[in-house]
């Protein structure tokens, strides 16, 4: 790891730890918190298991920070592998595959879909990405592990699915909302 992204990380787990002292928690919720850290062995088993390498941004936010918590989704990161309880088993068995999409798709433009675009949306759901967490009504943030879009965070809804404009990696992303922004697609034209 660089000694620029272990700077990064340092300052990212500092601003967190303030974060989840001075957030409020939110009724019928627990208290805002990261979890611990996970061992490099941890993520290694995660990644053979799967057939897939993490992100090197969101490898080095779960060894160094934290897996799951506090975060920029509504309720939190997910931790690593308890993606099967939002997605489903599917997603999990199915990271390997290449992520279909380069650019944003509203398919509910297009209903009724022809059967090889429900086809599509179907994989944009299970295919080479990971669940962050969940926003609330059908709406969750992913982070791409394969394909073009690998490192990247897309917003997956019932109606389309959307990388964040300008585009952000995990790190990013992360920072983004630390900085107390939600402005997910600023530039999306």
């Amino acid at each position: 790891m660089s000694e620029s992204l272990e700077a990064r990380l340092e300052a990212i787990r500092l601003r967190s730890r303030s974060r989840v002292e001075t957030q409020r928690p939110r009724p019928g919720f627990p208290a805002p918190a990261l979890g611990p850290p996970l061992s490099a062995g941890e993520i290694g088993a995660f990644e053979a298991t799967h057939g897939v390498l993490l992100p090197e941004e969101y490898h080095a936010f779960l060894e160094a920070v934290g897996n799951g918590g506090i975060g920029p989704p509504a309720y939190g990161l997910v931790r690593l592998g308890a993606v099967a309880r939002l997605a489903g088993a599917e997603a999990l068995t199915s990271l390997r595959r290449t992520f279909p999409l380069t650019e944003y798709w509203v398919w509910e433009d297009e209903e009724p879909l022809a059967p090889d675009r429900v086809a599509l949306r179907q994989r944009v759901f299970t295919d080479g990405s990971l669940v962050l967490g969940d926003d609330g009504c059908g709406a969750f943030w992913h982070l791409v592990v394969t394909g073009p879009e690998r490192g990247q965070v897309w917003f997956l809804s019932d109606v389309g699915a959307q990388p964040c404009a300008p585009r952000r990696t995990f790190l990013s992303w992360y920072e983004h909302w630390l900085d107390g922004h939600d402005d997910w697609w600023a530039d999306f034209e």
